[in-house]
């Protein structure tokens, strides 16, 4: 292995430890800032270590085959302290600004939503809910109107039944009641003429001997 390929191989292990300088600086600036648990957090360095070292593999492949030598280890030292004394502070200042321009632009469109659909949508409600109870107090208040506007027809209608039913009711009597007996005595007398016919048996008749 020849040294341009040695040095390549420490300016890329250098850049990959810059690089998980930034991304663990990030994930503990958002860490904090959701206020993970303690399990949470031993959760998220696994899954920390287990996403990058295939990346640090993948860029040590391209660089040099795969072949692990001590600059590689030292290319990532050198590349993380960098990190530390450098660039460590501007990372997290830069996730914080970030955080806080995603936290107003999630309350921007909260306050859009609720401005253009959630209001709106309560005001149409209170409108045809009031226009119901509107509605209903007006039905209510014509059928009170209606009946007492009918009580004196309903008082015209018990005197009229009182004074006429019992005489409708021998006029029926006398009128109606001769014909039905006529009626009934007719089919009395057609079902004595034809009686009914016995149901088939399913029995064979006997042969005589």
């Amino acid at each position: 292995m020849n040294l341009h390929v040695q040095l390549s191989t420490l300016l890329a292990m250098a850049g990959c430890g810059l690089g998980m300088g930034a991304v663990y600086d990030a994930y503990g600036v958002i860490a904090a800032r959701l206020r993970f648990r303690r399990w949470l957090y031993a959760v998220c360095d696994l899954l920390y270590w287990l996403l990058l070292i295939p990346v640090v593999f993948r860029v040590l492949y391209l660089n040099n085959a795969g072949e692990m030598r001590l600059y590689v280890f030292l290319g990532l030292g050198i590349g993380v302290c960098l990190h530390l004394l450098l660039f460590s502070s501007f990372v997290r200042r830069v996730v914080r600004m970030l955080i806080r321009v995603v936290e107003w632009l999630w309350a921007a469109l909260h306050w859009l939503f609720r401005m253009l659909i959630v209001k709106p949508l309560l005001m149409l409600i209170a409108v045809v809910w009031a226009v119901l109870g509107i509605g209903w107090k007006v039905a209510v208040f014509a059928w009170r109107v209606m009946i007492k506007c009918l009580y004196p027809f309903t008082w015209v209608y018990r005197l009229a039944a009182a004074r006429f039913e019992p005489p409708l009711r021998r006029l029926a009597a006398r009128t109606l009641g001769p014909a039905w007996n006529w009626g009934r005595r007719l089919w009395d007398r057609s079902k004595r003429q034809n009686p009914p016919e016995p149901p088939p048996s399913d029995v064979p008749p006997k042969e005589p001997d």
